[in-house]
Formats: structure tokens, C-alpha cells, sequence
């Protein structure tokens, strides 16, 4: 037995001793009460370790976790050189994706433009052939007014003209008429007075 397995052995030693005499001292048989002990001595014999066995599982256990955290950096390290690289391909389709949409952005706006550019000279086009058909409408228009209003006012004028005879006719007519009363008004009211100057 060596020294650090030595006071292990007397403490077990010790503890079999105190079962024994505490089995004994609840009225067990002392033949009964020695075969526990015995299956207890042989159990801790198989079971119980070292200070030696203690520092050896220690040392082993060190080691063992030191090789898993030399095993979990080196696995780390990787997990991001890959995490780096995934992102540095993920930024770089993106630019690239980016790159592309821009690119058919200005294409599209660029057609689009074109289109809107067409429209509205195809617009001004229609408006100017409109406003001239307009303007064409509008003077024929007028012309015809014209004409219309030109006619409208010989005609008035003629009338005028015939009615303004018409009263100079008969303006001279009753001139006349009206001389013709006026001498005879003369001529009776001189007939009165010669008649009132003979009657004197």
C-alpha cells in the first residue's frame, strides 16, 4: 500500500468499523452486521480512488479541456474565415444584383423617356392640325358672318331706302295737302272778312 493510498484506507477502515458497531447496536446480528461490512469493504475496494487517481483524472481532464478549447478556436476560427467569405460573396451578389436593377432602371427610364418624348410631339402635332382646322373653321365661319351680315345690311339699307321715299312722298304729300287747306282757309277767312267789311 503506498503513503497516498494509506490514509484513504484507514478512513474506509474507520467508517466499517462505526457501521458495524451501529448495526450491532440496533440488535443485528453480529454475523449479519459482519457480512454488510464485508460487502461494503469489498464495493469501496472497487469503487472508491486515490489522490494519485484523483490528480491523474484531473490532469487528464485538463488536458482533455484544453484539447477541446485548441479544437473549438481552431473551429471557430474556420466557422468565420467560411462566415466571411459567405458574406463577402453574399455583398458581392448584391453589388452585382444592384448593379444590374440600376442598369435596367436607366434602360427602362431611358425608353420611357423616349416614349413620353414621341407622345407629346405626336400630342403637339394633333394640337397644331387641330387649332388649324379650328382656325380654318373660324374664319370660314366669319366669312360666311360676313357675308350674312353684309347681305342683311344692303338689305336693310334698301329698305330703309324705300321707306324713307315712301315717307318723303308722303311728307310732300300732305305739304301739298296741307297748302291746299291752308289757302283755302285763306281764301274763306278773306270771304269772311270782305262779308263782315260789307255788313259795315
Amino acid at each position: 500500500m503506498t503513503a497516498a493510498q494509506r490514509p484513504a484506507t484507514v478512513g474506509a477502515m474507520d467508517f466499517l468499523y462505526s457501521l458495524y458497531d451501529a448495526l450491532v447496536s440496533v440488535n443485528i446480528p453480529s454475523d449479519k452486521a459482519r457480512a454488510v461490512v464485508d460487502a461494503m469493504e469489498r464495493d469501496m475496494g472497487t469503487t472508491l480512488a486515490t489522490k494519485s487517481d484523483l490528480d491523474s483524472r484531473q490532469l487528464l481532464l485538463r488536458h482533455e479541456l484544453e484539447s477541446f478549447r485548441r479544437e473549438m478556436a481552431l473551429e471557430f476560427a474556420t466557422s468565420r474565415k467560411d462566415l466571411d467569405q459567405g458574406l463577402t460573396l453574399v455583398r458581392l451578389d448584391f453589388e452585382a444584383g444592384l448593379a444590374a436593377v440600376r442598369k435596367d432602371m436607366e434602360a427602362g427610364l431611358g425608353a420611357l423617356r423616349k416614349d413620353v418624348e414621341a407622345g407629346l410631339t405626336a400630342l403637339r402635332k394633333d394640337m397644331e392640325a387641330g387649332l388649324a382646322a379650328v382656325r380654318k373653321d373660324m374664319e370660314a365661319g366669319l366669312g360666311a358672318l360676313r357675308k350674312d351680315m353684309e347681305s342683311g345690311l344692303a338689305t336693310l339699307r334698301s329698305d330703309m331706302e324705300h321707306g324713307l321715299a315712301g315717307l318723303r312722298k308722303d311728307m310732300d304729300l300732305m305739304r301739298k295737302s296741307m297748302t291746299i287747306q291752308l289757302g283755302s282757309m285763306y281764301v274763306v277767312g278773306m270771304g269772311l272778312l270782305f262779308a263782315a267789311l260789307r255788313l259795315t
